[in-house]
C-alpha cells in the first residue's frame, strides 16, 4: 500500500505568504484527503540550537494546531498515541496555487501529545520533527574509508521521510569551502572525492569503543568541515559557517 494524503489545510501568514499543510499516512490506500482547520497562530517552526553558531546539527520541530471537529478527527488524533515512527508525514508547501514549492518536511511524533477530555471542537497541538533528532538511535557501521558524501547519505537515509523524495530530487544540498592540496586532479566536488573513516574512540585509551551512530557520523563530518546541517526549504542542507549559502551544489539522494 502506498503513502497517501489524508488531511490538508491552507494558511496565510501576516506577510500574505500562502502555505498548505499536508498530512500523509504510510501505509494508506487511496482515499479522498479531508480539509482540516488550522488553529491560531498557524504552524510554527523552531530550530534547536540555532542560537549557537557552533552547533553542528540544527534539528527543527513544527507545531500544528489541529482543530478536532468530528469523530473522524478524534479517531485520527487518538491513533497518534500508538503510531509507529514515520507513519504520518507532514509536508508544508509554499504558494500551493502557484509554484508549489516545498517549505518544510517531517513526520508526526507522539512526544508531548496531549488529548483534552472535551467536546468538539477543540485544538490538539500536533508536533512534527524533521528527523535529525532520530540519528542518535541509528547505528553507522564502520566499514573503512568512504567518500564523505556517501557517509552523509548513508547516515541520513535512516530518516523516515526519505521515501517522499524521488530519486531525481535533491535530498542533500551542500556547499563546501575546502580545497584539497596536492591532488593530481580535482573536480571541485570535495564530498565526492575525499574519503574518511567514521569511528568512535575511547577518550582515555584512544581505542575504538562503541559502534558509532548516524549522529556520530554526521557530527564528525560537520565538525571536520566547520559546517552545519539543517533542513532548509524541505531539503537537508550542509553549509559552512563561514559562508552564505549561494549557488549551492546538489547531491541527489539515490541510495534507498
Amino acid at each position: 500500500m502506498a503513502i497517501n494524503k489524508i488531511y490538508f489545510a491552507e494558511f496565510t501568514d501576516v506577510r500574505n505568504n500562502e502555505y498548505r499543510v499536508d498530512i500523509y499516512k504510510n501505509p494508506q490506500g487511496t482515499i479522498t484527503a479531508k480539509r482540516f482547520v488550522l488553529g491560531e497562530p498557524g504552524f510554527t517552526i523552531n530550530w534547536q540550537g540555532a542560537e549557537n553558531i557552533f552547533s553542528p546539527l540544527l534539528p527543527s520541530t513544527c507545531t500544528i494546531p489541529f482543530v478536532v471537529e468530528n469523530s473522524d478527527d478524534e479517531t485520527f488524533v487518538t491513533n497518534l498515541r500508538t503510531m509507529s515512527e514515520g507513519q504520518y508525514i507532514v509536508d508544508i508547501v509554499h504558494d500551493p496555487d502557484g509554484l508549489e514549492t516545498l517549505h518544510w518536511r517531517g513526520f508526526l511524533t507522539s512526544d508531548n501529545l496531549t488529548l483534552p477530555d472535551s467536546v468538539t471542537p477543540y485544538i490538539v497541538e500536533l508536533q512534527a520533527v524533521d528527523g535529525l533528532q532520530t540519528l542518535s538511535r541509528r547505528d553507522q557501521p564502520e566499514i573503512g574509508n568512504r567518500k564523505i558524501g556517501q557517509v552523509l547519505t548513508d547516515a541520513l537515509s535512516s530518516i523516515p521521510t526519505v521515501d517522499m523524495y524521488a530519486t531525481t530530487d535533491p535530498f542533500l544540498r551542500y556547499k563546501v569551502d575546502y580545497q584539497p592540496q596536492g591532488m593530481a586532479s580535482y573536480s571541485g566536488n570535495f564530498l565526492d572525492e575525499c574519503k574518511i573513516a567514521v569511528t568512535t574512540l575511547d577518550l582515555l585509551t584512544g581505542e575504538p569503543s562503541d559502534t558509532p551512530t548516524a549522529e556520530d557520523a554526521v557530527i564528525q563530518v560537520c565538525t571536520m568541515l566547520n559546517s552545519r546541517l539543517l533542513l532548509r526549504c524541505g531539503v537537508l542542507t550542509f553549509v559552512p559557517m563561514t559562508i552564505a549559502l549561494n549557488g549551492d551544489s546538489t547531491l541527489p539522494f539515490t541510495a534507498r
